[in-house]
């Protein structure tokens, strides 16, 4: 993909004219691309991905991920993470590599935050202490601590990491296995780094043999093959007694997951991409040249059953469906683009942390919103009402202890006190209120914790500590030595603490 076709900003970053010029450099071009994507924020239920920010202005909501206009022209929408950044460009001098043993480092160290929740806070710190001894990073130093690296990091690359390992634990999703680290991120669009992942996926396919599958066949033939068809011989060969038209079984490659492939492959050939990906498309497609592109793409999807003879094509097929039904998890209205690929952020990180606990909180199991049952504010008699649904539960595996930490996760940049809504404050009291001695449960007060997590923002390459920090309290956490302390406060005799969640 051209970069000077490609905007890239930051959740709640403004689009206008300049902006699109200055990457563009022509104002006749730029004025195009700003109205497709006027005309698509004027679409039904679009305000939740664009609204108009003045007569010339458009501005981005919470959603991440890309929006391309059908002239060829990308938006690409990546998480806020550092403060006063609408539009952010590459400063890394070389490759940039996600460093995967410092994010390990800083989770064991968010599990000792986690398991400090289950002791009274008198013996919070000695577990904290317990942890730093394990861990070879001296977090009492900052120029050591695990997001000493973060200070240096490119704004660009982190946002995009973020935004990767976000879509990563996603279910349903064919990000899942897919391996970035040979990636070059910050030198590409959001969009071919789709495209090389689905790439991967349909190499992996070839390698392991593209399937062939018994497909239904009638034809008019000089020879008689399987099943002869009386009526439709009468109607064709009447007058051609040497011919037959036979309906038989034949074990192709033409099979409807194969045909989606083409589909794809010709749509994305007709990208403006990298050489180096545009050359790996066109072997591909040379590779399936005998196989035909679908002529019904729903009719296709709707014959797509993964057996265990097609296991192999389960993440291809997704990417298809991303790719030919331009389905992004969330929908939008109006035929002004040419794709999408927009997810609510608050959606992200949850599904993030959800991932991160059930990898890392061994001793817990860890319930996401949808797996475990709503409990209600009020219950009466005529029913009950105002639904209360954490967007997780952890349970204590270990048996003879009953311990239940209620997790409620926010998508908020907060460097202080003063910055935490009283909505969300709210919303965890209503938790531990409503959770503590529920018959459901039998759980009693001292065993049940409330954790409200915000990601770990900070400022952009400075050390200068979040404003607050000691007023919270004097409990430190390990991976921000100045940042903002762990902060304990009681509803009902359970404890709600306030954690900061590391994201790379």
């Amino acid at each position: 993909m051209n970069p000077k076709r490609t905007l890239i900003i930051t959740e709640w970053g403004k689009i206008d004219i300049d902006k699109i010029a200055a990457i563009c450099g022509d104002e006749a071009k730029a004025k195009k691309y700003f109205d497709e994507l006027e005309e698509f924020a004027k679409g039904k239920n679009n305000d939740k991905f664009l609204r108009f920010h003045g007569k010339a202005t458009l501005q981005a909501k919470n959603f991440v991920g890309l929006l391309q206009t059908k002239s060829g022209f990308c938006v690409e929408i990546l998480p806020k993470i550092y403060r006063d950044r609408e539009s952010i460009d590459c400063e890394c001098e070389e490759k940039y590599k996600f460093d995967k043993e410092s994010f390990k480092d800083k989770m064991a160290y968010f599990g000792a935050d986690l398991d400090s929740t289950s002791k009274d806070s008198a013996n919070v710190g000695e577990s904290k202490k317990s942890a730093e001894s394990k861990s070879p990073i001296d977090s009492t130093n900052p120029a050591n601590s695990p997001n000493s690296k973060n200070l240096k990091t490119c704004p660009l690359c982190a946002s995009k990491q973020i935004l990767l390992n976000c879509l990563e634990s996603l279910k349903d999703s064919p990000f899942k296995k897919n391996d970035l680290a040979n990636l070059n991120i910050n030198k590409l669009p959001l969009l071919e780094i789709f495209v090389i992942m689905f790439i991967d996926e349909v190499e992996k396919l070839v390698k392991q043999g593209i399937k062939s599958d018994y497909v239904e066949k009638s034809q008019n033939r000089k020879f008689l093959k399987g099943k002869l068809l009386f009526g439709e011989n009468l109607k064709h060969n009447l007058a051609h007694k040497e011919r037959f038209f036979t309906q038989s079984d034949e074990f192709i490659a033409d099979i409807a997951p194969n045909r989606l492939i083409v589909s794809t492959l010709h749509l994305l050939y007709q990208g403006s991409f990298s050489p180096k990906t545009s050359v790996r498309l066109n072997q591909l497609r040379f590779i399936f040249d005998e196989i035909r592109a679908s002529c019904n793409i729903s009719a296709d999807f709707a014959k797509c059953r993964i057996s265990r003879h097609f296991k192999a094509y389960e993440l291809v097929l997704k990417w298809c469906e991303i790719f030919l039904c331009h389905k992004a998890w969330t929908p939008y209205s109006g035929a002004d683009l040419a794709f999408a690929f927009l997810l609510d952020m608050n959606k992200l990180f949850e599904s993030f942390v959800t991932k991160m606990l059930k990898i890392h909180a061994k001793d817990y199991e860890i319930e996401a919103q949808a797996e475990h049952s709503p409990k209600h504010l009020i219950n009466t008699a005529n029913g009950d009402k105002f639904k209360l649904l954490p967007d997780i539960v952890a349970r204590l595996k270990k048996s003879g202890e009953s311990k239940i930490l209620i997790i409620d996760t926010k998508w908020k940049n907060i460097d202080s006190l003063n910055k935490i809504a009283q909505s969300d404050l709210y919303q965890v009291f209503a938790y531990a209120c409503k959770y503590a001695n529920t018959s459901d449960t039998q759980t009693p007060d001292s065993k049940i914790k409330v954790l409200l997590i915000y990601p770990e923002i900070r400022p952009y390459n400075t050390q200068e500590s979040h404003e607050n920090s000691a007023d919270l309290s004097d409990l430190i956490t390990p991976q921000n030595p100045e940042n903002l302390a762990n902060w304990h406060f009681k509803a009902n005799k359970i404890p709600i603490t306030l954690i900061f969640f590391p994201l790379f």
